[in-house]
């Protein structure tokens, strides 16, 4: 099989098949690929790079952003690439939400809470819900409801200096961690929230 590393349109029937970008310096190994008005954007595994170039004929190529590792997908995000809907319930009041009104399908919401916080009984409003199952393992502290083990009740905790935490202590009044690093001298006071 012969791979061309290139960039080509095809109407959905199969016919009409056109270049649009090949043999160009900016494109070494194209991977993800989105379109958006008269450009098309993709992201470069060699050169680890987001790129735009016009969608029609290939031309006015520009790197958009570079980045340390092989960028895996690019999305463009914009008011009028969102679906259109008549009404928005969580729009006015927050749909009686007391922090986060989480937009669903067929114009339907869910409250939602932020970390360290769980909806109470009326499913509106979030209490303080510090019962958490407090962990570590090579390089980082995560923390988990007791009763949903499978929903993190802090933002996983990833320091440059954490290598392999130990001795985790978890003081509720400030919200802070305090672990010793095993293999360090390194001790640390960390803010969950």
């Amino acid at each position: 099989m012969i791979r061309l590393d290139s960039i080509h349109t095809i109407k959905y029937d199969g016919t009409d098949f056109q270049t649009v970008l090949h043999e160009h310096e900016a494109l070494s190994h194209p991977f993800a690929i989105t379109m958006f008005e008269s450009s098309i954007y993709y992201s470069d595994w060699r050169s680890n790079s987001i790129i735009k170039a016009n969608k029609f004929n290939g031309s006015n190529v520009t790197t958009i952003h570079r980045t340390y590792t092989q960028p895996f997908d690019v999305k463009v995000i914009h008011p009028s690439r969102q679906p259109r809907v008549v009404s928005n319930p969580c729009q006015f009041n927050n749909a009686n939400c007391s922090h986060l009104c989480l937009l669903s399908f067929n114009q339907t919401y869910k409250c939602g809470c932020p970390h360290l916080m769980t909806l109470g009984s009326d499913k509106k409003n979030c209490i303080t819900y510090e019962k958490m199952l407090l962990f570590s393992r090579l390089n980082e502290i995560r923390a988990v409801y007791l009763n949903e083990p499978y929903y993190y009740s802090a933002p996983p905790l990833s320091l440059n200096l954490i290598v392999n935490p130990a001795n985790l202590h978890f003081v509720a009044k400030n919200k802070q961690i305090f672990f010793l690093d095993g293999q360090s001298t390194f001790q640390c006071r960390q803010p969950v929230m």
